[in-house]
């Protein structure tokens, strides 16, 4: 499918005060004297009260998704995720504030179509729906086959899928045409042998519904599935079976078509991600969230 990709020849605006907080991050760690240290921090005192009055008047643009960690995680978490903080430290160059939000997928999606939130975070095809995406993706991943341990199974194309009972999240797009129609032609012929699993932690239901056996198989995302496993320790459970295809899977942060400043968001988010990735910042995210380099 074609994704939907807006250019835009205006450059955003980077506020004063987000230049001039970096400017003092910057001179404050050239400092090496705790004694002048001091000293700083007392006479930039004038400059940072403005600042954080400003941070607090910062315009908002609210992303939502469900639970996918190590991309989106829970908003109240000290890490709320991969794609989360790449989010908040790109728009915040231009003064925007990130509110991530947690909620069902399906729902996420109607919130952005409606107008309700801007954008969702985790998107890897926006298929026919009202939504846009910068031309690179946020992040990449590979989508495999998941089932239990002890089973000398193998995932061989689609049709070695038959007779599996196969767990899935509402409205995930698996980004394998071959997949999809499967899995459209199937649910409509037998709907029985599919778990449809559709709230904020669906990725987990999933899982958890082969671990109980009420399901065979999952297909998704291999880091979020990996990630899963390891903090629940689940390896001795759930294995891997094959990848539904070698090429890797792109993941979006989309905003709604409809919305007046779509095509600025984009702007800055492509503008952004070469920013944060220059000083290093995307690098640490990386390493933070142990998401391939």
């Amino acid at each position: 499918m074609t994704i939907n990709v807006v250019k835009s020849t205006s450059m955003p605006q980077i506020p004063l005060y987000s230049i001039m907080k970096l400017m003092i991050e910057f001179l404050y760690n050239l400092i090496l004297s705790s004694y002048t240290k001091a000293l700083f921090i007392i006479c930039i005192v004038v400059f940072i009260i403005p600042i954080n009055r400003a941070i607090a008047e910062m315009p908002t643009i609210i992303l939502a998704s469900d639970n996918r960690c190590p991309y989106s995680c829970n908003p109240q978490d000290p890490n709320p995720g991969y794609l989360v903080e790449m989010a908040q430290k790109i728009f915040e160059i231009y003064g925007i504030k990130v509110e991530y939000k947690l909620m069902p997928w399906a729902d996420a999606l109607k919130a952005v179509e409606e107008g309700k939130i801007d954008g969702v975070i985790g998107i890897n095809d926006i298929g026919g729906r009202d939504l846009i995406t910068s031309t690179t993706p946020q992040a990449l991943t590979v989508n495999s086959v998941f089932t239990r341990v002890g089973t000398d199974w193998v995932y061989d194309e689609p049709e070695s899928l038959a007779g599996k009972k196969i767990a899935m999240v509402l409205d995930y797009d698996i980004h394998n045409a071959s997949i999809q129609q499967y899995i459209t032609t199937n649910y409509l012929r037998d709907p029985w042998s599919f778990v449809v699993e559709s709230g904020i932690d669906a990725v987990a239901d999933s899982i958890n519904s082969i671990v109980d056996k009420t399901s065979d198989v999952y297909i998704g995302c291999q880091e979020v599935v990996n990630y899963y496993l390891d903090s629940n320790n689940l390896n001795s459970k759930i294995k891997n079976c094959g990848k539904i295809e070698e090429n890797s899977v792109p993941i979006y942060i989309a905003f709604s078509a409809s919305s007046a400043k779509a095509a600025e968001y984009i702007k800055m988010l492509e503008d952004g991600m070469i920013s944060i990735d220059t000083i290093g910042d995307l690098t640490s995210l990386k390493n933070k969230y142990q998401i391939a380099q």
